[in-house]
């Protein structure tokens, strides 16, 4: 019983099977194979597409931003020239009011200056007046006597 005869040459069941695997090979290939291969190309072709537009998308957001930054930059740069200009106007506006208030504050100050001295003055020639009269006064009541 286990003295079987094994014949290992092929015969024509082999070809038999070698067309059948050439025409599932043929079906697979043009029914599932190639439009696998195609949408796996599609979507490397998608996938580069996409990694080129984000690039691209990147760069001008990089652009966008140093252009926002430069401008940013000058605005700033232009305000702080403003404001220095500003201040030297105030500034330069303060000094012309403060001269302005001394030359006034030292008119002021002659005025009065002249003004008290006349005072004086006349102070002074009543005081005489009065000294002349007193003095007469005094004379007179002595030489009464």
């Amino acid at each position: 019983m286990l003295a079987m005869e094994i014949n290992l040459m092929p015969d024509w069941t082999v070809l038999v099977q070698l067309a059948i695997f050439l025409t599932a090979l043929a079906v697979l290939y043009y029914f599932v194979f190639k439009p696998s291969l195609k949408c796996i190309d599609q979507r490397n072709k998608f996938t580069k597409d996409a990694r080129a537009n984000t690039e691209k998308l990147n760069n001008e957001a990089d652009q966008k931003l140093s252009e926002r930054e430069k401008r940013m930059s000058e605005a700033i740069n232009e305000a702080n020239f403003k404001k220095t200009q500003e201040i030297s106007l105030k500034r330069k506006e303060a000094e012309n009011i403060l001269a302005k208030a001394r030359n006034e504050a030292k008119l002021i100050i002659d005025s009065t200056e002249t003004s008290v001295e006349i005072s004086e003055k006349l102070v002074k020639q009543e005081m005489d007046k009065q000294a002349d009269i007193l003095s007469a006064e005094i004379v007179a009541r002595i030489v009464d006597r």
